[in-house]
């Protein structure tokens, strides 16, 4: 049973936003330390990037109930998170950290559908 509002979820998905945002903006790993971390033989940072966006698919699903628009928004925010970074001169773009980032929300999407397929909340989806 759910017991959180809509609203709530609104809020935590804004604030879950604003938190990626600011990641995104912050002169972070400006050494570059985490791209000479492997874990499960992904450099650091594109595992991070990855395991970042995960959370964004649930939010997205519990914030505006609909699993059409889901993956498609997701897949956007990831992408832009990215893109923001482009014209920062302590920030780099680059194409695998934003394919780090939609991996993540794709992993989150498939998570998702295995989480509702478990549970079979389904009433009421898109």
């Amino acid at each position: 049973m759910n017991t959180f509002s809509p609203p709530f979820y609104r809020r935590l998905f804004w604030f879950y936003i604003l938190g990626i945002t600011v990641l995104a903006l912050l002169p972070l790993n400006t050494r570059q330390e985490l791209n000479h971390v492997s874990i499960l033989s992904f450099r650091g940072d594109h595992f991070f990037h990855s395991l970042v966006f995960i959370p964004l698919v649930f939010l997205l699903k519990a914030t505006y109930k609909t699993k059409s628009f889901t993956l498609l928004i997701g897949l956007c925010i990831a992408a832009l998170m990215e893109g923001i970074q482009q014209p920062l001169s302590y920030r780099t773009f680059t194409l695998p950290d934003m394919l780090a980032n939609m991996l993540g929300v794709c992993i989150g999407f498939v998570l998702l559908l295995l989480y509702r397929a478990a549970f079979k909340s389904d009433e009421g989806d898109e």
